[in-house]
C-alpha cells in the first residue's frame, strides 16, 4: 500500500476497528492497481491490538470499465444535445421528462423547463392525434413515421414525424420536422395537377421517365390514338412496354446518354410519331430524367405517299 493510503486507513482502524474502502497499491514488479478492501483489528484477550485482518480485490480493470463508459455516456449526451432530430422521453399521459435543444428549437420555446412544464398534450392540435398514436404504442410497442400535426409556442403548425417506443408508460424515440418537405410536395402535386390539365388538351403525347427508364408521366389527347388512358404507364418500364420496338429502346438508350435525339416516323403500331428525347440534368451533370414530345404524322405522311407523280412532258417544237 502507498504510505499516505496505509496512514489513513491504520489510523481509521485504531479508531474505529474497522475501514472499507478503496487505495491504490503497489505490486512486486513496481506497477499500480486499485485495490478495494474490508479490514480489522485483531485484539488480544485484554483488547490489546495485536494485528490487523483484511480482505483484498483488484478492481482495476472495474475502474477502467465505468470511466470508459462515463465517457461513452458523455459521447452519447453530446451528440444527442447538437442533434439536429430531436429527441425525447414523455409519459404516456402527457408528463415529458426530457427533450434535447432540436425539439426546443422546433417548437419555438425559450428553454427545456418551458417545454417540459407545458406537457405533450399542450403541443397537438388534434389530440387525437396522439391519442391514436398511444394506441398504437401500446398495441405495438413502438410506432414508425407517425405524423403529427403540432402547435409551436408561438402558434405556428409543424407537421412532425414520431418513431417512438413504448416501454412501460414511458415514451421514448425521436422527432423529425418534415414541414417544409411536406409543403414542397403539395406545391409539387398542384404544379402536376396543373400540368396534367394543361398537357391532357394538346393533341401530342407528352411523357417523362427517370434514369431507370421508368414512366413518371404519360399525359395528351394522342395516347387516345394509342389505346392508352392518361397516366396509364406511370410506374412501367419503357423496356417492358416498348420491348417489341427495338427503333424506340435504341433512340431512348441514347438519350439517356445524355445526347437529344428525335426520330422521324417511327411506326408504333397504325400510328408514324416523330418523337423528341430531351435529356434533363442534375447539378452533377448526371442524367436524372427524360422528358419527350411524340407527335402523331400518320395523316402527314399518309398524305406525302399518295401524291401523285408529276412528269414533266418533253416539249416539241
Amino acid at each position: 500500500i502507498l504510505t499516505s493510503s496505509f496512514n489513513k486507513i491504520v489510523n481509521s482502524l485504531n479508531k474505529t476497528g474497522k475501514w472499507s474502502g478503496e487505495y491504490t497499491a503497489l505490486k512486486k514488479d513496481g506497477s499500480t492497481f486499485i485495490a478495494q478492501a474490508n479490514a480489522s483489528v485483531l485484539n488480544d484477550a485484554d483488547g490489546k491490538v495485536i494485528g490487523y485482518q483484511s480482505s483484498v480485490v483488484d478492481i482495476t480493470m472495474q475502474k477502467i470499465a465505468i470511466i470508459q463508459l462515463k465517457k461513452s455516456g458523455e459521447k452519447y449526451r453530446n451528440l444527442v444535445e447538437n442533434s439536429l432530430v430531436g429527441v425525447l422521453k414523455t409519459g404516456v399521459k402527457g408528463e415529458v421528462f426530457y427533450v434535447n435543444d432540436a425539439i426546443v428549437n422546433m417548437l419555438e420555446f425559450d428553454s427545456k423547463e418551458d417545454l417540459i412544464a407545458q406537457g405533450a398534450n399542450m403541443r397537438y392540435k388534434d389530440p387525437a392525434q396522439r391519442e391514436e398514436m398511444v394506441r398504437l404504442l401500446k398495441q405495438d410497442g413502438q410506432v414508425t413515421e407517425f405524423e403529427a400535426n403540432i402547435l409551436t409556442k408561438k402558434g405556428n403548425e409543424r407537421i412532425i414525424l414520431y418513431s417512438l417506443k413504448l416501454d412501460g408508460d414511458i415514451i421514448d424515440g425521436t422527432l423529425l420536422d418534415i414541414s417544409d418537405r411536406k409543403h414542397a410536395e403539395e406545391e409539387i402535386f398542384k404544379s402536376q395537377q396543373l400540368l396534367k390539365t394543361i398537357t391532357s388538351e394538346v393533341q401530342e403525347v407528352i411523357f417523362s421517365l427517370d434514369a431507370n427508364g421508368i414512366f413518371t408521366f404519360s399525359e395528351g389527347r394522342g395516347l387516345k390514338k394509342l389505346g392508352l388512358q392518361p397516366g396509364q404507364v406511370v410506374g412501367l418500364s419503357v423496356f417492358d412496354v416498348y420491348k417489341d420496338y427495338p427503333e424506340i429502346l435504341a433512340a431512348l438508350k441514347e438519350s439517356l446518354s445524355g445526347k437529344v435525339v428525335k426520330t422521324k416516323g417511327i411506326e408504333l403500331g397504325h400510328l408514324k410519331l416523330d418523337t423528341t428525347y430531351q435529356p434533363i440534368f442534375d447539378e452533377n451533370g448526371k442524367v436524372k430524367c427524360i422528358v419527350g414530345l411524340a407527335v402523331d404524322v400518320t395523316e402527314t405522311k399518309k398524305m406525302e405517299e399518295e401524291l401523285p407523280e408529276y412528269k414533266i412532258s418533253p416539249v416539241i417544237g
